[in-house]
């Protein structure tokens, strides 16, 4: 059976688990929010996944967009998911919206966070 299974054809399960949100957590998110993700990068939990899902639940999209370290995260609106032709490289070569998009305060945020300092910063 193992030598059926070819290499390319083999299933990531961090993309099974994160390729749609729990139910749970769909009941909580009022209509139409703005949700903030993140665009994962290599050994980040991909949150495409749930990009394409609120988005086709008619939610809008928006994504940080970094300027420094000692700037505020600010989030513009991340058009599309599936391609990602709306993004540019930006600060630490991050994927990020341009800045020509709009910029949104998102009521919803979805982000990796494992711990915080006591001053709130994550670790």
């Amino acid at each position: 059976m193992e030598s059926d299974i070819r290499p390319d054809r083999e299933l990531d399960a961090r993309g099974l688990l994160f390729r749609r949100p729990p139910q749970a957590v769909v009941d909580m998110i009022p209509p139409g929010a703005t949700i903030g993700l993140y665009r994962a990068d290599q050994g980040e939990a991909p949150a495409n996944g749930y990009a394409k899902f609120f988005f086709e639940a008619g939610h809008r999209i928006a994504l940080p967009w970094l300027t420094g370290l000692d700037a505020p995260m600010r989030f513009r609106v991340h058009t599309d998911p599936f391609a990602e032709t709306d993004l540019e490289e930006g600060f630490y070569g991050l994927m990020q919206p341009a800045e020509t998009a709009e910029e949104v305060t998102p009521e919803v945020l979805i982000m990796p966070l494992v711990a915080f300092t006591d001053r709130g910063d994550s670790i």
